[in-house]
């Protein structure tokens, strides 16, 4: 086994253990609306909505981002946070973060790598 698949399995453990929500009740998910090209048409047609459980925990920004400071060039507005959540889901700008019985968008999507395999990913997220 390769160091960045321990690495993974390691994040993807500690993120599942640290997070205490109870899977589709009060857990994070990640709404995806898959999108496919129509060759008769020429147009892209959006599917139905797919909502899937993510494991991570979400954490606010620190007093060094508020206040309008910026975070991967993106300003920090009242209300953003930070999700820390497994590689066993790819999010994409676009897709939504439903949490807490409120839905967010996305700003920004922060892989972390080792050598070319993901171990996390870090979402700006914003109501």
């Amino acid at each position: 086994m390769s160091k960045a698949v321990k690495f993974q399995n390691a994040a993807t453990r500690l993120l599942t253990k640290f997070d205490e929500r109870t899977p589709g009740v009060d857990s994070i998910q990640l709404e995806q609306i898959p999108v496919s090209f129509n060759s008769e048409t020429g147009e892209n047609e959006q599917g139905f909505p797919v909502i899937t459980d993510l494991s991570g925990v979400s954490v606010g920004f620190g007093r060094e981002y508020t206040n309008g400071n910026n975070a991967n060039g993106n300003t920090i507005q009242t209300g953003d946070q930070l999700l820390k959540i497994t590689s066993a889901i790819e999010p994409f700008m676009g897709d939504k973060i439903l949490m807490d019985g409120l839905e967010y968008s996305i700003v920004s999507i922060s892989p972390s790598r080792y050598t070319n395999k993901t171990i996390l990913y870090t979402v700006h997220i914003r109501r």
